[in-house]
């Protein structure tokens, strides 16, 4: 990732040219501008700051950065870590926008020093890296999360369930059913079109749950090949086994033309589930939804089938 300038960058340009003061460098800097008392009050927000997040400068100033982080940023784990560290840093975080969008900055900080060695507060610099970021973390065919970036999100959410942040986390995982043969009889291009319908059925059906109040914070992900999984926080294994049903009959109801031949898919599913009283770590989740999948298809192939461990979890 690119780093961007702080404030020893904005010193060194105003040095070279003499008649640009520091203030008009940050009102006209392309990078967003935040800096902070060290108890966190919001001291100035520059043009780009605002033209980034929506948030006019007098609806800042004076109000407390962490409070404000915690309100509109989506995913600030590692930036509140880094503010609470009292050292400088860098972190991605993603940020909601007054205009209903949600973008991803990369944040440096960086602490401000009086001449006699005392902290006087700090300085954020952001940048908006959505498009970066996004190629790096999204599948581009399936337009569902990378591999890597949903074990990224699962660790935290599995992290969530030690904390007692939620009360159960469920996983998806959904195996394409005769995929090779589909791939050998039609070609690779009537397969990727199987993956992009499976994995916008995935999104498709995990937005409208969000709408409707339930399984949020959900992620949808490509495990690899015809494999998907679907991560569901504050979700039970029977809230799972719904959710997963509708998405197999829709997966089923849907048709692919292949010249003059018409072709149906079905997916198997398998469901894992911990709780509270059953944690034994993430990998587990993932292992235990993965067996369940292979339980589907020994069974005959398009179903769902929860593992046995959720099952006496939920009795």
């Amino acid at each position: 990732m690119t780093n961007h300038p702080d404030a020893a960058y904005a010193v060194t340009v105003v040095e070279n040219h003499g008649q640009t003061s520091l203030s008009q460098l940050q009102e006209q800097s392309p990078f967003g501008l935040c800096c902070c008392t060290p108890f966190h009050i919001i001291t100035a927000w520059n043009a780009a700051a605002v033209r980034m997040s929506g948030l006019r400068e007098e609806d800042v100033l004076g109000k407390d950065l962490v409070e404000l982080i915690k309100l509109y940023s989506a995913d600030c784990d590692d930036l509140l870590a880094i503010i609470n560290r009292d050292e400088d840093g860098t972190a991605i975080a993603e940020m909601n926008t007054m205009d209903g969008h949600r973008i991803i900055v990369q944040v440096t900080l960086t602490r401000q020093i009086d001449k006699q060695g005392h902290r006087v507060g700090y300085a954020l610099w952001f940048a908006d890296v959505t498009s970066i970021v996004m190629q790096a973390r999204i599948d581009g065919l399936t337009t569902v999360a990378k591999r890597d970036e949903f074990y990224r999100v699962l660790a935290k959410q599995y992290a969530r369930l030690a904390g007692g942040e939620i009360t159960c986390l469920s996983l998806l995982f959904l195996d394409g059913d005769h995929f090779k043969a589909i791939n050998d009889t039609y070609g690779h291009d009537v397969g990727d079109a199987v993956l992009k319908v499976i994995g916008g059925l995935l999104s498709t059906a995990t937005r409208v749950s969000d709408a409707l109040g339930r399984h949020r914070s959900s992620q949808p992900g490509r495990y690899g090949g015809e494999e998907f999984v679907l991560l569901l926080p504050d979700t039970d294994a029977e809230g799972a086994f719904a959710l997963a049903e509708r998405l197999r009959q829709e997966i089923e109801k849907t048709v692919i033309m292949s010249g003059a031949h018409t072709l149906h898919i079905t997916v198997s599913i398998g469901i894992a589930s911990h709780d509270a009283a059953y944690a034994p770590g993430y990998e587990s989740l993932v292992k235990e939804a993965d067996q369940a999948t292979y339980q589907s298809k020994g069974n005959g192939r398009n179903r769902t089938t929860i593992h046995a461990a959720a099952l006496a979890s939920a009795h």
